[in-house]
């Protein structure tokens, strides 16, 4: 037997009799002895012909249940679906389209990306704007239009 799995099994051996030294009745395992034998169960293969205080089965079932929980806990910290804009940008989007009725999306886009750090796609700003006072139909200068046919390449046919 090499002197890794000795030292392994050694160890296996001393914590049991520790869980058994606990108490006088059955030892209840305690997370640091699941946690033990978890850890033991990934660096030795031999990890079950040491294990008497409960069966391997139990092990593999603490090892799942702690997975399940690991992969819960990282999985529900990430809220769902778009982050939030702050009422702060949001403020400062409508007053800046205000202030400045010439800038064009990407422009407010360069203004936030400066002032908080963020970027924000166009059509994201567009629906924060402050409303435009003037003639319907009326674009912002540089904004994309729907009234605006999409150029043609190549050449014309006729």
């Amino acid at each position: 037997m090499p002197d890794a799995a000795l030292a392994l099994e050694n160890a296996a051996l001393r914590q049991q009799l520790a869980a058994y030294r606990q108490t006088s009745k059955r030892p209840e395992p305690r997370t640091g002895d699941r946690v033990f034998w978890v850890a033991l169960r990934g660096l030795w293969p031999d990890w079950t012909r040491a294990l008497v205080i409960v069966k391997p089965e139990t092990v593999i079932r603490w090892h799942r249940r702690g997975f399940r929980i690991f992969w819960r806990r990282k999985s529900s910290r990430r809220p769902i679906g778009r982050p939030r804009i702050s009422q702060e940008q949001i403020a400062f989007m409508r007053r800046i389209s205000g202030d400045h009725p010439g800038w064009a999306e990407d422009r407010i886009v360069e203004e936030l990306a400066a002032r908080f750090g963020v970027e924000h796609a166009g059509s994201t700003i567009r629906s924060y704007l402050a409303p435009r006072h003037g003639p319907p139909g009326e674009t912002r200068p540089g904004a994309a239009s729907s009234a605006t046919p999409p150029r043609r390449s190549g050449p014309a046919t006729s």
